[in-house]
């Protein structure tokens, strides 16, 4: 429900703006298109998607692939020039997913899940009964997504459909891949599911709360998963390991560096705890925190508070600036932090050197820059 009520928000505030390149958010400082002269935590450039963005950026090949909840999706190279631009005529509540050969797989509200070449023509779409809040996971030449009629759904990538399974709830969350190989999906019914590739049920665990984030995986193929009621928590086989309460709801997903796992909260908190579940340390920003942080080579990571992006190490903030009215999950490549706006804007931010992401196991939302959701 929870989910559903924000896609009616967002949906509700889409606006129209003029498109252009480059553009300037409102309370921002101009973008520096010098490049030359731009330090830590600058913007270097804004594009105006034209329609409101909730979706974590892919990239491929050094192209940024960005979908709106309008229907769009983009491809920019790292200058935010416009590559090519399609509609697809629906409600997007997803992030795009790349797979390894660059076809493209977006999901939309109505049901329909969609490939698209690297030129964003459209190589199929195939269509399931329920609304699907849900990005696509893909492994090998499997996909899978969940969906509001309590099911997750596999496909082959060639958009053939394979199996499907019911749980007892509607499905919000992404599916993950851990390193087995093993699916795992959390559902509204406060059970986690986990299957083969056949489709085979492997894991059916009660957590004890509903969860609309999608799992993280160590190494070693724990399970860290975080409910909506506050807990965070490190699942081995069937059993808890530990569990941890920041004491407000979760809507992020964490991410696994490489001594513990971060995990926010959207009262602001944000928590490192180690694998044997000890708080390494502990740290509030400014809420609310919805947005799942990517952790940055240089031992720091950016996440989304409030109006502001902030940039953390295990010590504390190193940097903030002003975001205007983000829900959107950044990543990092060759330097710059790219990231979506409420006002439809697409932001490249500086970062301190010429960093990429953590080498870590899972150190974004999709685990990678193709947003695979998947341990390979």
């Amino acid at each position: 429900m929870i989910r559903l009520l924000l896609l009616i928000l967002v949906i509700s505030l889409v606006g129209c703006r003029k498109r252009g390149y480059p553009q300037k958010e409102p309370n921002l400082p101009p973008p520096d298109t010098s490049k030359g002269g731009l330090v830590f935590g600058d913007l270097y450039w804004t594009f105006n998607a034209g329609g409101q963005i909730i979706s974590t950026p892919a990239i491929y090949n050094d192209k940024i692939i960005v979908s709106t909840v309008n229907g769009k999706v983009l491809s920019l190279d790292t200058n935010g020039n416009l590559l090519w631009e399609v509609d697809l005529g629906r409600t997007v509540a997803s992030s795009p997913t790349v797979s390894q050969s660059g076809k493209i797989f977006i999901t939309t509200y109505d049901g329909n899940i969609f490939c698209l070449d690297e030129m964003g023509n459209t190589i199929w779409n195939n269509n399931i009964p329920a609304n699907i809040l849900s990005s696509v996971a893909v492994y090998k030449d499997r996909i899978f997504v969940g969906a509001t009629d309590n099911r997750i759904y596999s496909f082959d990538t060639s958009g053939n459909s394979l199996w499907s399974y019911p749980t007892a709830g509607p499905i919000f969350s992404t599916p993950a891949v851990s390193p087995s190989g093993m699916i795992v999906i959390s559902s509204s019914d406060n059970y986690i599911y986990g299957f083969d590739t056949s489709g085979t049920l492997l894991l059916w665990k009660n957590v004890g709360g509903y969860t609309s984030s999608s799992p993280a995986f160590d190494s070693a193929g724990n399970i860290y998963l975080a409910t909506t009621d506050g807990k965070i928590m490190k699942i081995s086989g069937d059993s808890v390991i530990w569990q941890i309460n920041l004491g407000s709801s979760i809507a992020s997903s964490p991410v696994i560096d490489f001594d513990g796992v971060i995990v926010s909260s959207s009262g602001g908190r944000i928590m490192k705890v180690g694998f044997n579940g000890s708080v390494l340390w502990d740290i509030y920003v400014q809420p609310p925190v919805e947005m799942t942080p990517v952790l940055v080579e240089g031992n720091y990571f950016g996440i989304v508070g409030g109006d502001s992006l902030y940039f953390i190490s295990d010590t504390g903030i190193i940097k903030s600036r002003m975001i205007y009215h983000s829900k959107s999950s950044p990543t990092v490549r060759n330097g710059y932090m790219y990231l979506g706006s409420d006002r439809g804007m697409v932001m490249s931010i500086k970062l301190e050197y010429n960093e990429n992401l953590k080498p870590s196991f899972w150190p974004k939302l999709g685990k990678d820059l193709r947003n695979t959701f998947s341990s390979f």
